[in-house]
């Protein structure tokens, strides 16, 4: 744990301003988790707008302000912390409502990243590929049983949810969560480990060109923590200058730190060995076959390893 002096710790009351979103509601699940009362606007219902909704997240969808004055009346503002997404327009009558009134607004990105911060975080990032790292990384943390929460990127379909949390989700010590390029949104991370699986061109509403992407994601590489480490796939190329000390390179089954090799592709499952720095982790087995699955494994794995858990 890195930071306990997050907002958190004085907030009673979380609002989120287009609360479905994947990344919004697993924000919105880990404060109403740790007993902060949590409230969201969507514009439609949806299946996970229903999910919170069960879990006890109070959530309505017509833009008025009139809905929550009542639970907002009897707070000082500094107890209440309003997230929104970008996806939100500025013209949104509550968000404007929020602005004029002096409430302190967070983008979705910038609360993550104060969250995340409270924990030795492992951060993926890559143009391609994030999300089933990041959550083969939460599966083998669940498995091994460590404490920690990981942010997802999608719905598991191991655990039904964006979101895997700790049996005390504000005193655990890891935190496993993606690092999206988009709109910069991973410059408000400061993990302690990350992996880049790829930065390839996309995005180019937000960057100049491929040059300014690689550029984000070598400065990406400089928020690692300095004794800390990254895992980056051989051969993606981005400046070196910022990385951290200890960096790792990993591939399919050509040689690097950590590959994949003896690999048998069935049509349900893969097996292969894992070979590491520490030694060769023999006969992985998957029950999602191919070869991409294998390489995200063997990223995750040297995530694991080197954080000296035992898989």
């Amino acid at each position: 744990m890195l930071n306990k002096n997050h907002i958190s710790n004085k907030i009673k009351l979380a609002y989120f301003i287009g609360v479905g979103g994947i990344g919004m509601s697993a924000l919105a699940r880990y404060y109403n988790s740790i007993g902060v009362k949590t409230l969201g606007y969507d514009k439609t219902p949806s299946s996970i707008t229903e999910s919170l909704i069960s879990e006890g997240i109070e959530i309505h969808f017509e833009d008025d302000i009139n809905l929550v004055l009542n639970k907002l009346n009897v707070l000082k503002k500094e107890e209440v912390i309003v997230v929104y997404t970008p996806a939100v327009p500025s013209s949104h009558s509550e968000f404007q409502w929020f602005k004029a009134n002096n409430y302190k607004i967070y983008k979705r990105a910038e609360v993550l990243g104060l969250i995340t911060n409270e924990f030795k975080t492992s951060a993926v990032a890559g143009t391609h590929g994030k999300t089933s790292v990041s959550t083969i990384i939460a599966h083998i943390f669940k498995y091994t049983n460590q404490q920690f929460n990981a942010f997802l990127g999608g719905i598991s379909k191991n655990y039904n949810s964006n979101l895997i949390l700790s049996s005390k989700p504000d005193k655990a010590i890891f935190a496993v969560t993606e690092a999206d390029e988009f709109d910069r949104s991973f410059l408000q991370l400061f993990p302690w480990s990350a992996v880049i699986t790829s930065v390839d061109e996309d995005h180019l509403d937000i960057y100049e060109d491929i040059h300014d992407l690689r550029k984000t994601f070598s400065k990406f590489t400089g928020q690692i923590h300095k004794d800390g480490f990254l895992v980056i796939k051989k051969g993606v190329e981005i400046d070196k200058s910022n990385f951290p000390k200890n960096v790792y390179t990993y591939s399919l089954n050509d040689e690097a730190d950590f590959y994949a090799k003896n690999i048998v592709n069935e049509a349900n499952r893969s097996i292969f060995d894992v070979v590491t720095p520490k030694g060769i982790i023999e006969s992985v087995e998957i029950n999602i076959p191919g070869n991409l699955n294998v390489e995200n494994v063997v990223a995750a794995t040297a995530i694991a390893v080197l954080h000296e858990i035992n898989v």
